[in-house]
């Protein structure tokens, strides 16, 4: 008889009633309906090695334009199409004794980007990365001949402003000296003779952040709160000027006011803005108006906030994110448009909100590869992965392999890009946070660079009526033959669980096929008799994997 093979990742509080384990392979559907299998395990991308720089704790990446931007611990990088690191000028704060993964986010505007990371904003016109600071204004008189502007009111003019940039009347200009405390010399373009003009410029306190976005042409950060402080800010967030990331007014700010829960993160998506609080979720909207821009909109509120910073993400055309609140329950959640649905199985939530689970440093990302979007979640603390595939609703995990301890270790890749202009269709690059390298990922690559990949699968209870089953023979359809003349052959095996999967043994092993050799089969015999087995399918290999069907022949018995 058929028996149910392919399948999601789903471990049960208790795994008497499932013990299903999807390891690096990716469920999918047969899309014809005249095949005798409606569902394959495929393996999931692997690595190759594209670039490194050390120290490494990748904490940030960003791409565009063919230009790929990273933050490697508190460095400022451009990384070449050949994978070569550039270090450019300015430094990314780190978060004082918060351990990795301490994640930084990247944006743009289209001819600037901005940074924020360590609690601080920061801004790259191309020539490196500067820390925003909040704009401070006053009035003076301009004239052409010499080109200059003296003072009014507002604060006074300080020496270290030479070579800075500095707004009057709308128009940029660039500061040569600062002869006294009310005068300043300006360079080329030079302003007309006027009085009483409004001039800005970004040298008041420094601009800080948690996370970020960019809407409509601003920048918007969520400040960091400062507990048990007077005006404690961690219900605002700030905007920048109109296209302008250098240039931020401390009166541009909006306040989360659903609920006084603290914002914890921002996120920019579908015209949206997106506040996750640590309790519930309000979403603001453009309306244009030019005091301020964003306005709440009426009845967008979700009472279940955000558990995790770095975890809300944009997935393909919905917003994904880590659910909690007062209650505690972490749960998964994906929202179209402006209604959210629960995405995360009883499975993943017992694990997420079991005792000493720490779910606040997950840190998430997006990609389509193969016809498939996946969100992709990253506990660090934990070093476990779960895969949400938005295109078939259906969860695995994800890890590397130690083939000397014999153990699954931290998934790689962490921080993604896309690079369409790179290689032929692009490449995605991703980023590990503890080593310092970049890889290329691809369906096409069936190593993590050369290290083997292992893939569980632990199939369903094989129970009838509780009475004794005797198990004569099992074969597994895979695919074989596919590896290259000089790749090893893949390693083969299965184990079972006949107390109800909680533990395994009984190791048997399967030589696999030669290269071309496409119909070698793949049986086990003589494997005893059970009231309850669960089977356990493993590969260790460097080479494509596509496990099709498994097939059992038994006897049923007697209590």
């Amino acid at each position: 008889m058929k028996i149910s093979l392919a399948g999601p990742y789903y471990t049960s509080a208790s795994v008497d009633a499932a013990a299903h384990r999807t390891m690096n392979l990716v469920p999918g559907p047969i899309e014809v309906p005249n095949e005798p299998t409606r569902m394959a395990l495929y393996g999931r991308p692997g690595l190759k090695l594209f670039g490194s720089v050390s120290p490494g704790k990748f904490r940030a990446l960003w791409a565009g334009g063919g230009k790929l931007f990273a933050v490697v611990n508190n460095n400022w990088f451009q990384v070449d199409s050949a994978g070569t690191f550039t270090l450019l000028t300015g430094h990314i704060a780190e978060s004082a004794g918060t351990p990795w993964p301490d994640a930084a986010q990247i944006f743009s505007n289209g001819h600037q980007l901005m940074i924020v990371g360590g609690g601080n904003v920061y801004y790259d016109n191309g020539a490196g990365a500067v820390q925003a600071k909040f704009a401070i204004a006053g009035h003076g008189n301009t004239f052409n001949s010499p080109g200059s502007l003296v003072r009014t009111d507002g604060p006074s003019f300080v020496s270290g402003w030479a070579g800075q940039p500095i707004m009057i009347d709308d128009i940029w200009y660039t500061i040569s000296g600062v002869p006294n405390a009310n005068t300043i010399l300006l360079n080329p373009p030079l302003p007309p003779d006027a009085t009483y003009v409004i001039w800005q410029i970004a040298q008041g306190a420094n601009v800080d952040g948690v996370t970020g976005g960019f809407l409509d042409g601003y920048g918007v950060v969520n400040r960091v709160p400062t507990p048990g402080v007077a005006n404690d800010p961690g219900r605002e967030f700030f905007i920048s000027a109109l296209n302008d990331f250098s240039m931020w007014q401390s009166l541009d700010f909006g306040v989360k006011e659903g609920h006084s829960d603290y914002i914890r993160s921002v996120l920019c998506a579908n015209e949206e803005l997106w506040l996750f609080g640590t309790e519930t979720v309000e979403i603001w909207t453009n309306t244009g108006d030019p005091n301020f821009p964003f306005q709440r909109i009426q009845g967008a509120f979700i009472p279940q906030g955000s558990v995790a910073t770095f975890a809300p993400c944009i997935v393909g055309l919905s917003v994904c994110w880590l659910a909690g609140g007062a209650d505690g329950q972490t749960v998964a959640m994906q929202a179209r448009g402006l209604q959210p649905q629960r995405i995360s199985t009883y499975a993943q939530e017992s694990a997420w909100n079991a005792p000493g689970f720490k779910v606040s440093d997950a840190v998430s990302y997006a990609y389509s590869d193969g016809g498939h979007t996946y969100w992709v979640i990253n506990f660090y603390q934990q070093a476990v992965t779960w895969v949400y595939d938005t295109t078939t609703g259906l969860w695995h995990e994800r890890a590397a392999w130690d083939n000397v301890g014999l153990n699954f270790l931290r998934y790689r890749p962490w921080y993604h890009v896309f690079v369409p202009e790179w290689g032929t269709g692009g490449k995605h690059i991703v980023g590990d946070p503890n080593t310092g390298k970049l890889y290329e990922q691809s369906l096409n690559y069936y190593s993590d660079d050369g290290d083997w990949i292992e893939y569980i699968r632990a199939m369903p209870h094989l129970i009838a009526e509780n009475q004794y089953g005797y198990h004569h023979r099992i074969e597994v359809l895979l695919e074989q033959g596919a590896q290259g003349s000089t790749d090893p052959l893949p390693a083969i095996g299965l184990d079972w669980s006949d107390d109800h999967g909680h533990t395994f043994a009984h190791n048997r092993y399967a030589t696999a096929a030669a290269t071309g050799d496409y119909t070698k089969r793949v049986a086990w015999r003589r494997l005893g008799k059970a009231r309850d087995r669960v089977y356990r399918f493993g590969m260790t290999s460097k080479t494509k994997v596509a496990i099709i069907d498994a097939y059992l022949e038994m006897t049923q018995g007697f209590a």
